[in-house]
């Protein structure tokens, strides 16, 4: 892939929005993401953590936007307007910052005005990208708890594993206790697990 292009939004107003703005980022490929006139802090919705591997920049308003846009990249901003032009006939630049605007107000006339080009997705598309995205945020959630369930299993095997060579060492005089007896046994059964499982390897 050519190129990169950056995803922000123009005045957030919730705060949720920016682990939303996160993974949707992350899912769809964007190189960074940004926001105008809000600060942020870490959110709880960035559920993949996509912070780790997504830069955040942000702009205090849209001149400092600009002044720190990158060379030859165009400001593309996402909005309903006459001016749009829609999705399907736009041509995408190379390099591209993506903006977005409020939820409730949506793009600012400053920014509808300085933009290079405004582009509008029609609502059925918009309604089926919205849709999908929940989808993948689904997925991947998913994935996320059950890596962490495989983890703690994992965690407990190790622990398992570390008593259980501690134990072995032990010495261990058979019929002096029930209770030794049955240690005994577990700890045969366990190296004979372990001796099968690495003549298996």
């Amino acid at each position: 892939m050519r190129g990169y292009f950056g995803i922000g939004i123009e005045h957030t107003k919730a705060k949720q929005n920016i682990g939303t703005l996160y993974r949707s980022a992350m899912i769809f490929g964007a190189s960074f993401i940004f926001t105008i006139g809000k600060r942020y802090e870490r959110q709880k919705s960035d559920t993949v953590k996509a912070f780790r591997h997504i830069p955040l920049y942000h702009f205090q308003t849209l001149d400092d936007l600009y002044e720190h846009l990158p060379y030859d990249c165009k400001l593309i901003g996402i909005e309903i307007d006459d001016r749009a032009i829609m999705l399907r006939n736009f041509v995408h630049p190379e390099r591209a910052c993506y903006l977005l605007g409020a939820e409730d107000e949506g793009l600012s006339e400053e920014a509808r005005d300085r933009c290079h080009a405004l582009i509008q997705l029609p609502v059925k598309d918009l309604e089926i990208c919205e849709a999908r995205v929940r989808e993948l945020e689904g997925w991947i959630t998913d994935a996320s708890e059950r890596i962490k369930e495989l983890e703690a299993q994992v965690a407990v095997l190790r622990k398992a594993e570390a008593v259980a060579e501690f134990a072995a060492q032990i010495p261990i005089n058979k019929g002096a206790d029930p209770y030794y007896d049955a240690l005994a046994e577990a700890i045969a059964k366990w190296r004979e697990a372990q001796e099968g499982g690495e003549q298996d390897g």
